[in-house]
């Protein structure tokens, strides 16, 4: 019997833990998976020809804006002997809600972004950026989500 109690006990313990934390830990782990799932879409677009792929990133966070909210941000930077006209219309026949900018050093310089950076480490040594663009897709959680609870949003 005292075995069996003490099983519970333990395992209120860990109930508690767990509660505690959760706000803490998993809130910004779901965060992380719904950035990690867009800049998967993007990557997994095939690229037009005479492009490649050179890097993939995303960030999560207050991106812009005051106030409070939990902003998404996925990016992709290709290589391409395509104009970014040719681009734009290529991926937006794919996916709704990407954009495209031409990239014009190692890190992101668009709109959607005004607090945080993106570096790319493979362009660190480049020089000439006039056939490299950003293809992108940014969303913010819905207002009054639990997702908006994530420290990083304030």
């Amino acid at each position: 019997m005292k075995k069996t109690i003490k099983v519970f006990m333990y395992l209120f313990l860990a109930t508690i833990l767990l509660v505690i934390t959760s706000p803490v830990m998993g809130i910004p782990l779901i965060n992380n998976i719904v950035a990690w799932r867009m800049e998967s879409e993007l990557k997994n677009i095939p690229v037009p020809k005479e492009t490649k792929q050179i890097q993939h990133k995303s960030i999560v966070g207050k991106l812009n804006g005051n106030g409070n909210g939990m902003d998404y941000l996925a990016t992709l930077v290709v290589e391409s002997k395509q104009s970014l006209e040719e681009l734009q219309a290529y991926y937006k026949s794919h996916k709704q809600g990407v954009a495209i900018m031409n990239q014009k050093s190692d890190r992101f310089n668009g709109n959607p972004l005004e607090h945080g950076e993106l570096v790319y480490q493979k362009l660190r040594d480049q020089t000439e950026f006039s056939n490299y663009y950003t293809i992108y897709f940014y969303r913010s959680a819905k207002s009054g989500s639990i997702l908006e609870s994530d420290i990083r949003g304030h």
